[in-house]
């Protein structure tokens, strides 16, 4: 008797495959109908019914198209929330996923611990085309296996790093040290050195040269070094924000924290 090897993908059964996708489809949609119930989103808004089909959408393109709306929407209250659940639900397309992440990366950053942070850019990195610009790309790519980074903090934050995003520049980390509105002091200008394969994106919009490190493996090879920091104002530009009812929070906290 000959014996049928399952595990062979060109011999694929299409029903279990119409089986496999319609469980991923209804598991995606139980994790979207959760974030209300979370309040992510309003409760009591129609974000969920709005969005989830089109965020389902097979074609990659379709679907990016829907998180940027979906993610910029005034029903979201917690974005890295919504963020993290189209990592979750394997049935929304990768470059959903990866359109949004960057989103959220740049306009407030994404919250998340550790663990979860680094399985979401993972998931994210599938659809690396949606996640950086070709130029981002090639950027990241270009830096050596030591990648010295700079990362600026308020004072009230102390001098140990307290998220994942960093800077290429000096400049910039010095930006993000400067005084605000309820604490006239200086803030903390860190500084380390990481093996190139923490680093799991680098953005180039804003002008920041920021880096997304992942401190989940061996990602450091220097210690982190404090000094405070010399700048005297914070930057206008970045406190803005394209994100819903969470960035205009966000943004109204800024104008009250900076100068």
């Amino acid at each position: 008797m000959t014996r049928t090897n399952t595990s062979d993908p060109v011999h694929s059964d299409p029903v279990h495959d119409v089986l496999v996708a319609g469980v991923l489809r209804v598991h995606a949609e139980s994790i979207l109908a959760q974030l209300a119930k979370d309040e992510a989103v309003v409760v009591d808004g129609d974000w969920v019914e709005r969005f989830t089909a089109r965020l389902l959408d097979p074609d990659q393109v379709r679907a990016a198209d829907a998180a940027r709306e979906a993610i910029q929407d005034q029903e979201v209250l917690l974005a890295s929330d919504v963020v993290i659940a189209f990592a979750r639900a394997k049935a929304i397309p990768r470059s959903a996923l990866a359109a949004a992440l960057r989103m959220v990366c740049i306009d407030q950053g994404l919250f998340a611990d550790p663990a979860t942070f680094s399985f979401v850019f993972h998931e994210a990195r599938k659809a690396v085309n949606f996640l950086m610009t070709p130029e981002e790309i090639a950027a990241l790519a270009a830096l050596p296996e030591s990648v010295p980074v700079y990362r600026g903090q308020l004072v009230v934050a102390g001098p140990m790093p307290t998220a994942a995003s960093w800077t290429l520049a000096k400049e910039v980390a010095e930006w993000y040290s400067a005084p605000s509105q309820l604490d006239r002091r200086n803030g903390w200008v860190l500084s380390t050195t990481v093996a190139k394969g923490a680093v799991v994106a680098l953005f180039l919009e804003r002008a920041e040269q920021e880096v997304l490190l992942d401190f989940t493996g061996r990602a450091l090879l220097r210690p982190v070094t404090a000094r405070r920091g010399r700048c005297t104002s914070f930057p206008a530009h970045l406190a803005e924000s394209r994100l819903g009812s969470a960035g205009l929070i966000g943004m109204l906290i800024a104008s009250l924290q900076r100068p």
